[in-house]
């Protein structure tokens, strides 16, 4: 019985299809690359502080429209909660990891020296003012790796004390416990201005 030439090449065409598609699934998930509000990780398989902004690494909370700002509890504790994203570029392999977490207001304290930010006008923001966690965990959202380093500032004593002016504190990642850091994103200024801040709540 001779074969269906017709058949045969009609499967071969269905196979090479599906190929074709699975091998574009693949270099999308892989190559694509992870974004959050924030600049774009120059690494796809590194960890990262997206908020960390050209060379000065300066991201200003309140001219941002995509940074939502905790207030579940702020009535009860007068505490307002700053979300610092980090993230993991690229789509495979996504682990639970964790990244140590400090205050570094080093490269803050130069920018203010050297006029950057205006010193009349800019506070590093005293730690007793505020809360971050020592460490913070990425987990699986979304095919991405991403943790939100949770920064909790005292809304009532900031409110009071440091009107018409930015507050601000340098916030740095290190030692993820799996993947590699991205070196050049992994450090960022979060700058406040106090009055946008009371403008927006208003207690």
């Amino acid at each position: 019985m001779k074969p269906n030439l017709k058949n045969i090449a009609m499967k071969i065409i269905k196979y090479l299809v599906l190929v074709i598609l699975f091998l574009l699934s693949v270099s999308h998930y892989s190559c694509k690359k992870a974004v959050w509000y924030g600049v774009v990780s120059t690494d796809t398989v590194r960890v990262y502080l997206p908020w960390s902004q050209g060379s000065n690494t300066i991201f200003s909370v309140m001219d941002s429209n995509y940074v939502k700002i905790d207030t579940v509890k702020k009535k009860i504790t007068q505490y307002v909660t700053v979300p610092i994203p980090v993230l993991r570029g690229g789509f495979l392999t996504a682990q639970t990891f964790t990244v140590d977490v400090a205050v570094d207001n080093t490269k803050l304290q130069s920018l203010i020296t050297s006029g950057v930010l205006p010193a009349a006008t800019t506070v590093v923001l005293p730690p007793n003012y505020f809360i971050v966690a020592p460490k913070d965990t990425l987990t699986n959202q979304q095919e991405e790796n991403r943790g939100t380093i949770k920064m909790q500032l005292k809304y009532a004593s900031i409110k009071s004390l440091y009107a018409g002016q930015k507050i601000a504190v340098g916030i740095k990642i290190s030692n993820p416990t799996k993947f590699l850091l991205n070196n050049n994103q992994s450090s960022c200024i979060v700058l406040i201005e106090v009055n946008k801040l009371v403008t927006k709540f208003g207690l």
